[in-house]
């Protein structure tokens, strides 16, 4: 009898404890994966990266600006889950100042911070040259892009040494004083407009840029240069008449 009622005094005690001690639950988390980086550092270029996380209670996303348009997050609220993430993208940007902003995610009363930036085309950072004209840029990354990332860097623009894009439809070659090793380069038979910049392309020997619509070129410093058709730069699209369009050519040096 003394057992027994030893046995349930016991019993009492405990009891009493974990009513005045109730159980605790773990705090509710919000975790990046590991080694998710909370800065985001784009190039002038359209791309997209992912950010990685687990939420134990449901999510959303809140932006420091809700006028920014340059970039976009999705989705932009969700459910509690492990391995969770939101893609981040950013659009072509031809500015001249760096972007930078931020995004939260938040999950009860926890939030993490990620920063976005983008940089800008002439930014001394940025591995990549810009191409204005598409047709331009589609010639390029076919022939010259040797890492496969769709873009032409700086390095392989300066690798570059023959140029056939002839009869492409191509209205301007921005971009092409990025390619010093440049030896040959013929660019006929194009709409190209406005400005034609090859100075300073010392290695340039053979330059064919006739029939196209420019009012001027500029080949100072083509050291090299031993062969250039520039010839029949006029306009066709009045059949009525001819309106030759090169005014200036500048061959110093």
């Amino acid at each position: 009898m003394k057992k027994l009622l030893t046995f349930l005094l016991l019993a009492f005690i405990i009891f009493s404890c974990k009513e005045n001690n109730p159980v605790q639950e773990p705090p509710k988390g919000l975790r990046l994966t590991e080694g998710q980086s909370t800065t985001l550092a784009f190039s002038s270029f359209a791309e997209s990266a992912k950010v990685r996380f687990s939420a134990d209670i449901n999510w959303m996303i809140m932006l420091e600006d809700e006028s920014i348009e340059w970039f976009t997050v999705s989705p932009e609220y969700g459910e509690a889950g492990e391995n969770l993430h939101v893609s981040v993208n950013v659009f072509d940007y031809d500015g001249e100042e760096n972007l930078s902003s931020s995004f939260k995610i938040v999950s009860g009363d926890q939030e993490v911070q990620i920063k976005v930036t983008q940089s800008s085309y002439n930014d001394p950072s940025n591995p990549y040259i810009r191409i204005e004209d598409q047709t331009f840029a589609s010639y390029l990354t076919e022939n010259f892009d040797t890492d496969y990332d769709g873009h032409i860097s700086k390095e392989e623009a300066a690798a570059i040494t023959r140029i056939e894009c002839n009869d492409l439809g191509i209205t301007s070659i921005q971009g092409i004083e990025h390619m010093t090793s440049l030896e040959y380069l013929n660019c006929a038979y194009n709409t190209i407009k406005g400005h034609v910049d090859l100075s300073g392309l010392e290695k340039l020997e053979e330059c064919r840029i006739d029939h196209n619509l420019y009012s001027s070129a500029d080949l100072s410093g083509c050291s090299a240069l031993k062969t250039l058709y520039a010839n029949d730069n006029c306009d066709h699209s009045d059949y009525s008449k001819t309106v030759f369009t090169l005014e200036e050519l500048n061959l110093d040096g």
